[in-house]
């Protein structure tokens, strides 16, 4: 039984006003507000029980939690380039294995508990570090060191946006994940690129990332009739480069210039064919 059918009055994250008044719970890696007030004292011990202290203080109070769930704006803070890596685990993260992602991971700006079972990781990827392919690289050995297993998630790194973006950003991508554990749940790994391709068989609306991604587009010059040579070209730079009367060197400025507006790296086939969907969408 769905959590709606039970819960009615439930609403998504970003759409209450006074926190102190509803409990967190989390659905298909969806979280959910229920209002106190509704709740029996047995209901309230019952899902603080499931939560594993997601209404403790030192969760709620965590300035990362309180902006993308909460939707708390006076928080937020300017950086020019954010990722998200989403943690799913059986259980509590082991400390020792949260300060080896600091170590890992220069550019961690924290750690964010979201339930007894996912964990955050906020990367600062204005120098941009390969946080894929470090995490890939490590992953059996950790977990074999840790005796725990893990399901992560890449977000996409988000460039140029505002402060009241990244929340939405946050709850696109956490049904993203939620879309790819119930359809593929045997990945170990997930790009976003894998997310966004899915999503779109599954027709799972995402506004927010889809408005971002065809404004980054629009604010890309020649970017459209890249993007269309190159998927008839399946790819191939000098045949993209040749067709459309520009030099390779100029086809890969204009690449790497997309990638930082929009995230998307036109040499991955996965977001080349996301972009590519976009635009016939559009």
């Amino acid at each position: 039984m769905s959590l709606e059918r039970l819960f009615p009055e439930a609403v998504e994250a970003g759409k209450i006003e006074h926190a102190e008044d509803w409990v967190a719970i989390e659905e298909n890696g969806q979280t959910y507000y229920l209002p106190l007030a509704n709740l029996s004292e047995r209901e309230k011990a019952l899902l603080a029980l499931q939560n594993d202290g997601i209404l403790e203080d030192k969760v709620t109070e965590n300035p990362w939690y309180r902006y993308l769930i909460q939707d708390d704006l006076s928080v937020a803070k300017d950086y020019k380039a954010l990722q998200i890596i989403y943690i799913d685990h059986k259980e509590a993260l082991p400390e020792e294995l949260c300060d080896f992602f600091v170590t890992l991971l220069p550019n961690l700006l924290a750690t964010v508990v979201i339930s007894k079972t996912r964990t955050l990781l906020i990367l600062d990827q204005e120098e941009m570090i390969e946080a894929e392919d470090l995490i890939d690289d490590v992953l059996p050995t950790l977990e074999s060191d840790f005796g725990i297993k893990l399901t992560i998630f890449f977000g996409n790194v988000w460039c140029k946006f505002q402060a009241d973006d990244l929340p939405a950003f946050y709850r696109e991508e956490s049904r993203l994940f939620a879309n790819m554990r119930h359809f593929r749940g045997n990945e170990r790994t997930v790009s976003f690129s894998q997310m966004l391709l899915l999503a779109y068989a599954h027709q799972l609306d995402l506004p927010a990332i889809k408005h971002k991604m065809l404004q980054a587009i629009d604010d890309s010059k020649d970017i459209r009739p890249i993007i269309m040579t190159m998927w008839q070209e399946q790819g191939n730079l000098a045949k993209t480069a040749q067709n459309l009367y520009i030099h390779r060197n100029s086809l890969h400025y204009k690449i790497e210039k997309f990638r930082l507006l929009s995230g998307l790296n036109l040499k991955n086939l996965n977001d080349l064919a996301f972009s590519y969907l976009l635009i016939m969408e559009n």
